[in-house]
This record gives structure tokens, C-alpha cells and sequence, in this order.
């Protein structure tokens, strides 16, 4: 069963296909041409812009939603479970101890809003 998929192809045939040559690659002639018609060599970053605020769209990556909420399961099973905080050394939480943990977690979207505003800013030069 022939696969259509580019890395199961003969390489042979892919350099023949793309015009080129397997030991000296593009002529000079020809790399002008093609970046011509096809602009310059560059991966496109496929990751969250960081010209982008943390706020937009905070829930959009649903395995990554699904991760915390299972690590904050487990969190509050080892915190409230007594048969797990003898192993682990964990006591139950008060509403205050909860209050200043939540407080505190939130203080990194903050601090991340404030890096971008600098940055965009230029205010420390290119820092990416």
C-alpha cells in the first residue's frame, strides 16, 4: 500500500519534483527566482502572540483546561482526604488560607499584563 504522505516518497523523486539537484541544490538563477515568488525562508511561529493580552481568550486550549483541572483535583484530594495527609504531610485548608493562595495566583496575570505593556512599548529595547 503506496502512501501519498511526503516522507514516505523517494527523496529522489521529491528533489526531481521540486526542481532541484541532490548534491548542489538550486542554482543561484533559480533560489532568486523562488524567493521572488515565494518571499524568504521563515518559520511561522504558531504559539500565543505576545503582543496578545494573557486575558484574551484565557480558556481556549481545551487539554490544557482539562490538565489544570485535574491537577487541582488532586490537589484538593491530598489537602482533604485523610488517608492521603499522613503520607504527604498536608492539613486542611481555612476559606483565609484559600483566599491568599488564590490571591497570590492571580498576581502572575497581572505581572504578565505589565511585561507585554513594557515590551510593546520598547521601554527595555527587543526582548524576544
Amino acid at each position: 500500500m503506496a502512501s501519498n504522505a511526503w516522507h514516505a516518497q523517494d527523496a529522489a523523486k521529491i528533489i526531481a519534483d521540486l526542481g532541484s539537484d541532490a548534491h548542489w541544490g538550486l542554482t543561484q538563477h533559480e533560489a532568486g527566482l523562488r524567493l521572488e515568488r515565494h518571499g524568504p525562508n521563515e518559520l511561522k511561529t504558531a504559539s500565543r502572540s505576545d503582543r496578545r493580552s494573557v486575558l484574551h481568550r484565557p480558556f481556549a486550549i481545551k487539554w490544557l483546561n482539562l490538565a489544570v483541572l485535574w491537577e487541582l483535583a488532586l490537589l484538593v484530594l491530598i489537602v482533604y482526604a485523610p488517608v492521603l495527609q499522613m503520607p504527604f504531610g498536608t492539613f486542611s485548608l481555612t476559606l483565609k488560607d484559600w483566599a491568599i493562595v488564590i490571591g497570590l495566583s492571580l498576581t502572575i496575570s497581572a505581572v504578565l499584563e505589565l511585561v507585554t505593556w513594557v515590551e510593546l512599548r520598547g521601554w527595555f529595547g527587543a526582548m524576544s
